[in-house]
Formats: C-alpha cells, structure tokens, sequence
C-alpha cells in the first residue's frame, strides 16, 4: 500500500522538477507527507480526545499478544527512537548541507541520502527482529 502511494508522488516530483521546477519538486517531497501525517494523526487524534478524553497508545508485547496486557514492547519503542533520531540527524544534515552547496542538490548528495536511508532501514529490520539491541531500551539511556 505504501508503494502504491508514494510511486505517483515520485513519478509527479520527477516530472515537475524535469519541467523546469525543481524547487517545487523540493518542497512537495518534504511538504506533502509532512502535512499528510500532521493532518491525518492531529484530527483524528483530536476528535478522539474530544469524544473519549486523553489517548494512551498500546501495542501488544512479545510476552502477552493478546490485548489484555498491552504495553509498548521493547522493539517498538526502540524503533520509534531510532526513527525519530534518524529524521532528527536527515533534517539537520539536510539544513547544513544544502545551504553551503548554495541549495543545489549534487549527485553526491541523493547517493548519501538512498545510502542512509538503506542503513536505516536494515537496523530498523534488525530492531524489529530482535537481532540487535532487543534486551536495551533507548529511552532509558
């Protein structure tokens, strides 16, 4: 489903910045799944609220896949916190970066992106499958 999604997104940026536009093509890659996730998480998380007070998010453990003992396990908090570091290091490398190549996106730069984006992914495989710090909780550290 995500694939399906984000091939028009890519096939629509590839042929505005191709059309003279790359500028456009920059801000709808950053812009539309931010506002996308800002929008879809804020107004259903408000009309939850507003319908049943605060929300608590859970997610079945390892131990207990039922719902009846549903706290965040290890490997999803984990994730969270890698992923959060990793938009948090791409946003301020990206911020540093572009600005000092007088914001022209080289080669080298879209090579470093696919390159960090593919070693983020293989931890975030690891993280899931409790091949690497499944005993370690990130967010106590």
């Amino acid at each position: 489903l995500t694939w399906g999604t984000c091939i028009g997104d890519l096939l629509t940026n590839i042929l505005v910045a191709k059309s003279g536009l790359p500028s456009m093509s920059l801000a709808a890659c950053y812009s539309k799944p931010l506002t996308n996730l800002l929008l879809g998480f804020g107004i259903g998380l408000l009309i939850k609220i507003i319908l049943n007070g605060p929300v608590t998010l859970y997610a079945p453990s390892p131990s207990h896949p039922d719902l009846s003992h549903t706290t965040l396990s290890p490997d999803l908090t984990n994730t969270i916190y890698f992923c959060f570091c990793f938009i948090l290091c791409n946003l301020v490398i990206t911020m540093i970066v572009v600005p000092l190549k007088k914001f022209r996106f080289t080669t080298l730069y879209g090579v470093w992106s696919l390159l960090l984006y593919v070693v983020v992914m293989v931890i975030l495989f690891l993280l899931v499958h409790n091949v690497i710090l499944s005993d370690i909780n990130l967010w106590r550290l």
